[in-house]
């Protein structure tokens, strides 16, 4: 397994180039243990080491992911990837909205779970003087 990785390398080659994740990133921590339990044992170090670079919250200015762009069904993907968090957050929507109707709650968690990885990439948008770190809801 190569390390740099492909994106890595890209981003040598192209100065300014951004890559953003193409998913919640709520659901990051999860997607690299489901990668490393996929990958020959021999890969997972190089793996970790690449992905612990792709979101670094202890350094965000050095991480290789500078944006994120999600949307209803990627967000649905994360429902789906933790549901007991996402039910407790469902639970307190429907206590705050009371007879909130099923399209209401949607569009209520769905604000919620934009909110949640912009969180996440705030350190970033912070740091870099509010020029990255954007999350796209769509």
């Amino acid at each position: 397994m190569k390390d740099p990785n492909l994106f890595e390398d890209l981003v040598a080659v192209s100065p300014g180039m951004e890559i953003w994740w193409d998913s919640s990133p709520v659901i990051f921590d999860n997607w690299c243990k489901k990668m490393l339990a996929k990958a020959d044992a021999a890969d997972r170090p190089v793996l970790e080491a690449q992905f612990a670079r792709m979101y670094n919250t202890d350094d965000p200015m050095s991480q290789l992911f500078r944006g994120v762009t999600t949307n209803p069904p990627l967000s649905l993907a994360a429902f789906k990837d933790d549901p007991a968090r996402w039910q407790k957050v469902a639970d307190k929507v429907m206590a705050d909205n009371p007879g909130v109707d099923t399209e209401g709650l949607f569009w209520l968690l769905y604000k919620e779970v934009v909110k949640s990885g912009s969180d996440m990439f705030l350190p970033l948008f912070e740091a870099s003087g509010h020029k990255e770190g954007y999350l796209s809801g769509q």
